[in-house]
């Protein structure tokens, strides 16, 4: 799916990813399918692309964004992910999630707790958001209808084979999302953005 994006904005963009298996000469090998979903200013959702990666590895979800970025992807207010019912025991899960993995994966340990403030973005927002945004279950649907179609076929005959399928269902999922029933009430979210940055403080429900 590498059609231009319109230029507007997409204040929230969830992003996931499935393994799929490809047959490339003799051998068949598995393959990463990184999908990104975003809700439009007015409300509606859309499929913002989908890409086959050799996995999902930083590197490939490196170019995806480059990608995107460069086909009018902009304003962005936060990619939500967290599943804690709010911040007060996101912050109180931190620190023994970081006891817990820090010999086993430092790394990933020192990367979240830098960007704690940025994955726990979506509290800050009206309470009817908070619920949809503070996970990626809406995309993990849409995985599962792209993993029922697969299971059919097993394995793909080439990547460009997967991008064929897998991008014509993302397209008919695009179109329901972006001509359908609004993902999201948008004047709540208006309402809470055009306030003054001292009074924007998290709501909590």
């Amino acid at each position: 799916m590498n059609a231009l994006l319109p230029s507007m904005g997409y204040p929230f963009v969830l992003v996931d990813a499935l393994v799929i298996r490809v047959r490339e000469g003799d051998h068949v090998v598995p393959r990463s399918v990184l999908v990104a979903t975003g809700s439009t200013e007015q409300g509606y959702r859309e499929i913002l692309g989908m890409q086959v990666g050799i996995s999902e590895s930083e590197a490939s979800w490196s170019d995806f964004f480059a990608r995107r970025c460069g086909r009018s992807l902009q304003g962005v207010d936060l990619p939500p992910i967290t599943d804690a019912p709010d911040l007060p025991t996101a912050r109180l899960l931190l620190q023994p999630f970081l006891t817990t993995y820090q010999q086993r994966a430092p790394g990933a340990c020192a990367k979240l707790a830098t960007a704690f403030d940025d994955i726990t973005a979506a509290f800050a927002l009206p309470a009817p958001y908070r619920l949809r945004l503070r996970t990626t279950n809406s995309q993990e649907r849409l995985n599962q209808e792209l993993r029922r179609r697969e299971r059919i076929i097993r394995i793909f005959a080439s990547t460009a084979s997967a991008l064929l399928l897998l991008g014509a269902l993302l397209s008919e999922d695009h179109e329901q999302g972006a001509t359908g029933k609004r993902y999201f009430d948008r004047a709540t979210y208006h309402c809470w953005k055009a306030r003054p940055v001292q009074q924007a403080l998290p709501l909590f429900a």
